[in-house]
């Protein structure tokens, strides 16, 4: 017979069944827990067929199938989420496998490009769970035939790079061997030229095996530093050279720019000189050698210019002085007259002559030429003029004669004279003569004798009182000495 109530250890069994059966409900992993739901659910059956199907166990039960229902609805949720994210996982891979199918259809300059991609979508396929079943024999099949084709062209593309790269090797290493024959080269610009088609020739090659690329780059380096650094060491010397040569150039330059042509043309002609050498002495300057070389002869052509100017007027100027000269020698040499006053104004012209400068070039040798011949014409004029004046004092004298002149004094003047100029033929002496000649020292030597002296000469005798045959033989022997003076 049933009793009208549960005992106490079913009612606390069912309690216990329905709490667990809620727990299983809100397990994070319900997928798990369904063996431990079947289980509840037999032990609760089990429960009920020994009470009979109490009533009172009808609340546990409906409290129970509710856990279970809540079980199921959570389950499948999971399981909806779990195909939604299989058919995520395969839309994906497949655009994993699109983007493969894509790349593959590049050339082979874009495989090194391609190599990091490849590995990030490699492992993005193996992150990426299960797909579809309906869907994984076709997936996998797409898949395995993009990775084999990937697989046995890089396998081909990376022996030909192992083998481009030991043909790099050898090249290289003939790259660094000629850099090194021309590292101590000091045919700077030539030299560079070839280093620099040397580095575009290695920078277009391919790298050589990891484990030699970088002992053969430092090889190549050092030689082309090697060369490049002595070639700025000579450089920045040729640099400081040049500065030193556009500082020497620059300080010529503007002393002859402070030159004035007006002052001193005969030193200004050596000071010229001077710089010209010291131009020449100058370093090069480099690239302002141009621009200096052009300002000092701008200089320099100024500098002629007003010099050839200052020539002309020279010249000029002396043409108009041999000019008057040539027209008071005329007058003088005409001997017509009293020509005393052309004589000193040819004394004062000639005077004159030394202001001229000594004008270089053909004309200034011609004009010094003329000069001189005009010079000489004047001395002549004036030994004649002179001549004529102390010949007409002699023959005034002569007439005007005298007994109370110094006839010692006037024999030794004689002596010396006529010791000058003797007269032609024999000459016989008297002992007075020869008396005269010794106290007169034979009258000295010829190199001494000029016009003053015969001035001074004619000048003393007319001062001692001569007799007239005196007069005729000192006049006779002025004469002679004259014409012996030119």
């Amino acid at each position: 017979m049933r009793e009208d109530h549960l005992s106490p250890a079913a009612v606390e069994c069912a309690e216990a069944l329905c709490a667990a059966m809620e727990a299983l409900s809100r397990h994070p992993q319900p997928e798990s827990q369904r063996p431990e739901a079947s289980r509840l659910k037999a032990e609760f059956e089990q429960l009920k067929s020994e009470n009979a199907g109490h009533p009172e166990l009808k609340p546990y039960d409906v409290r129970l199938h509710r856990g279970e229902k809540e079980l199921n609805a959570l389950l499948m949720q999971r399981y909806e989420a779990r195909d939604l994210e299989r058919w995520e996982h395969y839309t994906l891979k497949c655009d994993i496998c699109r983007e493969l199918e894509t790349l593959f259809a590049g050339d082979d300059s874009t495989i090194r490009k391609a190599l990091p991609r490849l590995k990030v979508l490699h492992a993005h396929w193996y992150r990426l769970h299960a797909v579809p079943k309906e869907k994984l024999a076709e997936l996998k099949a797409r898949y395995e035939a993009i990775d084999q084709a990937w697989r046995r062209r890089l396998n081909l593309y990376f022996e030909q790079l192992e083998a481009a790269r030991r043909d790099a090797e050898v090249r290289k290493t003939a790259l660094i061997e000629a850099a090194e024959a021309m590292q101590d080269s000091t045919d700077w610009n030539v030299t560079a030229e070839q280093f620099k088609a040397l580095q575009q020739e290695w920078k277009s090659l391919p790298g050589a095996p990891q484990e030699r690329e970088r002992e053969l780059f430092q090889r190549f380096r050092s030689a082309c530093d090697r060369f490049f650094n002595a070639r700025n060491d000579w450089f920045k010397e040729r640099r400081s050279v040049a500065a030193e040569a556009v500082g020497a150039r620059e300080a010529c330059c503007n002393e002859l720019e402070a030159l004035d042509p007006a002052r001193n043309p005969e030193g200004l002609r050596r000071t010229l000189e001077d710089l010209r050498r010291r131009w020449r002495e100058c370093g090069n300057a480099g690239r302002h050698t141009e621009v200096l070389q052009q300002r000092f002869h701008a200089g320099l052509d100024r500098i002629y210019d007003a010099l050839r100017a200052h020539t002309r007027e020279q010249l000029t100027m002396r043409d108009e002085w041999a000019q008057r000269v040539e027209q008071l020698l005329l007058l003088a040499e005409s001997e017509v007259g009293d020509v005393s006053e052309a004589l000193q104004q040819l004394s004062r012209e000639i005077g004159t002559m030394r202001h001229f400068e000594r004008v270089p070039g053909p004309d200034g040798i011609r004009a010094e030429q003329r000069e001189d011949a005009l010079a000489v014409r004047y001395r002549a004029a004036a030994g004649r003029s002179r001549m004529r004046q102390n010949v007409s004092a002699l023959n005034q004298a002569k007439l005007g004669e005298s007994s109370t002149g110094d006839a010692k004094r006037c024999r030794r003047l004689l002596s010396e004279l006529e010791r000058f100029a003797p007269p032609e033929g024999e000459q016989q002496w008297s002992a007075l003569d020869l008396q005269a000649a010794i106290e007169a020292n034979f009258g000295g030597s010829a190199e001494t004798m000029t016009l003053a002296r015969l001035d001074a000469l004619a000048a003393e005798f007319l001062d001692a009182g001569p007799g007239a045959e005196e007069i005729d033989r000192f006049n006779a022997a002025l004469q002679r000495a004259y014409k012996k003076l030119g």
